[in-house]
């Protein structure tokens, strides 16, 4: 499509919609498209800004004093996030940062090449987790007090509580089936103790998974779900990672040792799982084969290495790092097949918590006004 306009594609893309189907009437597609055209705007030129809707604390009406502690609202930080290598990439990273004291989420779209504000408030906000499809996500907030799951549409709108218990809760992670959201909830008050817990994605009474002692965080449901692994600092010294089988309720530890082994994630075919290693303030990427028992490690930087991410279509990993900046973390691709390494992001601010969709801001933002033109 060399040499084709703004105009022509909006043209096209608006005509390829009416024969879809998706748009019912001439007097619809003239509305939709004039729309659309401005969400393909940026997607083409990546210097001007997505113009989607802002569902950051400052544009919330429906916030009242009840919900949180007024707070300042942050200065526009997003052109701090500063984008490198992401040509070859597709989909949405969901990721946390801390701005000025405050946890807020933002996303990398790497189809648009730009960082979105996705949600900086009320209180903070932290820790996301894509639905299968991409359209919503779930996240962890304080607005009202202690740490609870929140649950919002794919660009922060449509906030809603999702967990209502009287324990602090953290780690949320959103089943690739769909139906199920693991996280972990603490035991005691001051936090020594954390247990597996699992909730419908629609709601209702939560079911404890673990009952050990110490803390078991970080829980992610294998792809078939009928595994979960988690975190565990019940054995000395530091961390392990352990898989509970929810048929047999039965545990086994596949990562253990005198280095510290945490924040694993499941491989989406499940047969690998990729997790951070190492002791004190030299941390690294690692996969461990379910089959073989291998362990491989990936990376070898500066500092500390967590949060790996799969790629939706299981190729790359995602994750944060140090890189000789001690506490502030950047976002960083790794192959596991050359492990070679790039920037996705760099900040002075600290990138924190990710998760990874192959559904693409374009299409998202085109159900979103298709739906509008329903109503």
């Amino acid at each position: 499509m060399k040499g084709i306009s703004l105009t022509g594609y909006i043209i096209l893309f608006g005509a390829a919609f009416l024969s879809l189907g998706i748009i019912a009437s001439p007097d619809t597609t003239k509305s939709y498209v004039a729309r659309l055209g401005t969400v393909f705007q940026s997607a083409l030129s990546s210097s001007e800004p997505r113009p989607l809707a802002d569902h950051s604390l400052a544009n919330r009406s429906d916030l009242t004093s009840a919900d949180a502690e007024p707070r300042a609202a942050l200065r526009d930080f997003v052109s701090e996030f500063h984008i490198g290598e992401i040509e070859d990439l597709t989909g949405n990273i969901l990721f946390g940062a801390t701005i000025e004291n405050q946890d807020v989420i933002l996303v990398l779209d790497l189809d648009g090449k730009r960082v979105r504000k996705v949600i900086d408030g009320p209180g903070n906000n932290s820790y996301p987790s894509w639905s299968p499809d991409g359209r919503e996500f779930v996240f962890v907030s304080d607005r009202e007090g202690r740490k609870q799951l929140f649950i919002a549409r794919w660009d922060g709108a449509d906030q809603r509580r999702l967990t209502t218990s009287e324990e602090v809760e953290d780690n949320p992670h959103w089943s690739r089936t769909g139906s199920k959201i693991t996280y972990s909830a603490d035991t005691d008050a001051k936090g020594s103790g954390a247990s597996v817990m699992s909730i419908s994605a629609l709601g209702g009474t939560p079911q404890q998974i673990t009952k050990y002692s110490g803390r078991q965080t970080v829980p992610k449901l294998s792809p078939d779900g009928r595994y979960v692994s988690y975190s565990t600092n019940r054995f000395w010294p530091g961390w392990d990672v352990c898989v509970f089988s929810l048929s047999g309720k039965n545990e086994k530890c596949v990562l253990t040792g005198a280095q510290t082994y945490c924040r694993q994630d499941y491989s989406p075919d499940g047969k690998q799982l990729a997790y951070s290693s190492g002791l004190l303030d030299d941390v690294d990427i690692g996969i461990l084969d379910f089959n073989s028992a291998k362990q491989t490690s990936l990376t070898k930087m500066k500092g500390r290495e967590y949060d790996a991410t799969w790629s939706p279509d299981g190729s790359v990993l995602a994750f944060t790092a140090e890189d000789g900046r001690s506490e502030v973390y950047n976002l960083y691709l790794v192959s596991p097949t050359d492990k070679k390494t790039r920037t996705l992001v760099s900040s002075d601010h600290s990138i924190r918590f990710l998760s990874w969709t192959s559904a693409k801001t374009i299409d998202l933002e085109a159900e979103r006004i298709r739906e509008e033109e329903n109503q």
